[in-house]
């Protein structure tokens, strides 16, 4: 009965990203009912790349994606569990994890968007070809701003 309740609940979620000047929150409401909980962005404020090893990388390479309009919102997987369509994220899969999904919009129309698959970019959601360069499973998260003092992307590894 507890799963049952769980994944009726799981399809009714919705995530709000809140941006505010020095921090990022989500708010969470799940079947219509607005909870208090509350949870830091896994994306760092200084460099903008996720703080945490991700669960998944679904793909060492870039996902071609069409059909993607400019002024639209669309939420980028960060966690790499996404049942929906690799790398935008079902808004789910994060759910009782320390990841939130990356909210970006495109500023003008292309054919093909090539998003990051392997959640390391030094410019997520995009690809920039740093998928070449790391280890299959890093130990090591995207953002090392907290390791030195200085903010330094994966891409200058």
């Amino acid at each position: 009965m507890e799963k049952e309740q769980k994944e009726e609940c799981k399809a009714n979620t919705d995530i709000k990203v809140e941006n505010k000047e020095d921090e990022t929150k989500e708010k969470i409401s799940c079947c219509g009912n607005s909870t208090n909980e509350e949870k830091e962005s896994s994306q760092c404020n200084d460099c903008g790349l996720c703080k945490y090893v991700p669960d998944n990388i679904p793909l060492y390479g870039p996902y071609s994606i069409r059909g993607l309009e400019p002024g639209e919102t669309y939420y980028y997987c960060t966690c790499g569990k996404t049942t929906g369509q690799q790398p935008l994220c079902d808004q789910k899969s994060c759910i009782g994890t320390k990841f939130t999904p990356t909210p970006f919009q495109l500023k003008k129309k292309q054919t093909i968007q090539l998003l990051c698959g392997c959640r390391y970019s030094g410019r997520p959601p995009f690809c920039d070809g740093i998928h070449s360069r790391i280890p299959f499973n890093p130990q090591n998260p995207p953002c090392v701003c907290k390791k030195e003092e200085t903010c330094k992307k994966a891409a200058d590894w």
